[in-house]
């Protein structure tokens, strides 16, 4: 609720000019929750590995976690992915599933097997945030994870399962590989899923 008061205040506010030195010295001061905000906001659009440094001890921040996060998804530097895939093994409960969202976002193959883990750990918001991701990164390991978990996940995970195995076969589609695509969506549709899961991914096959 905190994030999402000042995701609204900051949309009311003009957008600074500051530089990334500026911007990381407000994160680093006793500034107020909404001011670090918006520095987080202001190093989305020009941060670089300075910025990385800066934003990645707020992954374990309950107030700014989700303003480092999205800054962190928009940084294009490298150090970007491997300071969310690093927080993974330091975090736990919705800081957790944040961070595994956010490594689904930037698309890190490199997290496929600490996804795989998770996907199949105890913490059902891990585990559920871990198979989007997995349908996100869309490479054949986590294509293999995620079919994994589509025939053994129990039965409260199975769905996110194929609903991340749709968002694989979408990936696959997307990049002109119909065969793949469309032997993914028939593994959803003789899975063990709610029935209107099923019907996407006929649907899906069709359009394949």
């Amino acid at each position: 609720l905190t994030c999402a008061g000042l995701a609204h205040a900051q949309s009311a506010a003009p957008a600074g000019s500051a530089s990334v030195p500026e911007l990381i010295a407000v994160l680093q001061s006793d500034a107020a929750t909404f001011d670090k905000a918006k520095a987080c906001q202001g190093l989305a659009a020009i941060g670089d590995e300075r910025a990385v440094r800066a934003l990645a001890p707020l992954l374990a921040d309950e107030e700014l976690a989700c303003y480092a996060r999205s800054a962190l998804e928009a940084i294009a530097d490298p150090s970007a992915g491997r300071a969310l895939v690093e927080a993974m093994g330091q975090l736990r409960g919705s800081l957790l599933a944040g961070v595994i969202s956010s490594v689904g976002v930037k698309g890190e193959a490199r997290a496929v097997d600490g996804l795989s883990r998770l996907a199949t750990g105890d913490d059902r918001g891990a585990a559920a945030a871990a198979l989007a991701a997995l349908g996100r990164i869309a490479t054949p390991k986590a294509e293999r994870a995620l079919l994994q978990a589509l025939e053994t996940a129990p039965a409260r995970l199975r769905a996110e399962a194929a609903n991340a195995c749709l968002v694989c076969g979408n990936s696959w589609l997307s990049r002109g590989d119909r065969s793949e695509a469309v032997r993914l969506y028939k593994r959803v549709r003789a899975a063990r899923v709610p029935e209107h899961v099923r019907r996407a991914a006929m649907g899906r096959q069709i359009v394949a």
